[in-house]
Parts: C-alpha cells; structure tokens; sequence
C-alpha cells in the first residue's frame, strides 16, 4: 500500500513538470518564428518602413524616419520651406 501513496503523491508534480517543458517549447518556437518571419519581409521587401521614426518639425505629427532626418536634417528644413511641409515628410519617410 505504501507505493500507491507514493505514486497518488507524485502524479501531480509529473503533471507540473510536462506543462512546464511544453510551454517553454512553446514560447521558444513562437520567440523563433516570429524573428525569422521579421527578417523574410525585411529581405523581401524593399519598401519596409523603417524601424525608428519620429514626428517631424512642422509636420502637424507626421512620421518621418529618424535615420534620413539625422543624416541630413538641414536637407528636411530646406525642402519645407521651398516645396512645403508635405514635400519634406514624403522625401524623409
């Protein structure tokens, strides 16, 4: 009788133990997934957005990328004045 009390006593850790080691499968397939399906469409596509944006001066909260305006910010500032606001995010975006 005492190895059905042993055994009754640690069916629920077994039980613990699977869950656990399928969820961290789980969360490590999904965490593997989703960066290689990241990097597919960054390959495929040409025309991704950029990952760091920021609104732009004077562009009632448009985004432009952050990259295009640091390297060439007077560039932003010149192309408003001369063709308007609208004019300058769509070159920065």
């Amino acid at each position: 009788m005492e190895k059905k009390e042993k055994e009754k006593s640690e069916e629920p850790w077994v039980g613990r133990r699977i869950l656990g080691v399928a969820a961290a499968v789980a969360a490590g397939a999904f965490l593997l997934l989703s960066s290689v399906g990241d990097d597919e469409q960054a390959a495929d596509d040409t025309t991704a957005r950029p990952r760091k944006t920021m609104k732009g001066p004077g562009s009632g909260g448009e985004h432009i990328s952050r990259d295009k305006f640091n390297k060439d910010a007077a560039n932003y500032f010149r192309t408003g004045r001369q063709k308007g606001s609208k004019a300058a995010v769509d070159e920065f975006q």
